[in-house]
């Protein structure tokens, strides 16, 4: 077995091809400001058990954001774990993880709001 002293003397076929998820750390980047902005969309959401269209809107917005929320946690993850001597793991995990947070606390009136329906 072959030893490499550092990740980027590993060929690139051994590589995780982390593409299909962003093409490239811009495109991360990006979608990481769309989300920022869409998280602080939820809080026009407050109330939202008292409309059944309204809700349905919440319900549909908040899986797709999750989604793409996902998808950031995802790549923040597998870039760090790909080379833990990159510091560029590391601020991206920590960039997504308080984005996760406020996401959290976004939608922390969901369930409340939920369970005091008859």
């Amino acid at each position: 077995m072959e030893k490499y002293k550092s990740r980027s003397e590993v060929p690139e076929k051994y590589k995780w091809d982390l593409t299909d998820i962003f093409k490239d750390l811009n495109d991360f980047n990006n979608s990481f400001e769309v989300v920022k902005n869409d998280i602080d969309k939820l809080k026009d959401y407050v109330n939202c058990t008292k409309s059944p269209d309204e809700l349905l809107k919440y319900i549909e917005f908040s899986n797709d954001l999750g989604s793409r929320l996902l998808s950031l946690v995802i790549y923040a993850m597998l870039t760090n774990d790909q080379d833990l001597n990159d510091n560029l793991g590391v601020e991206i995990v920590k960039k997504v993880s308080t984005l996760e947070t406020d996401y959290s606390i976004n939608t922390s009136f969901f369930e409340p709001e939920l369970l005091s329906l008859n």
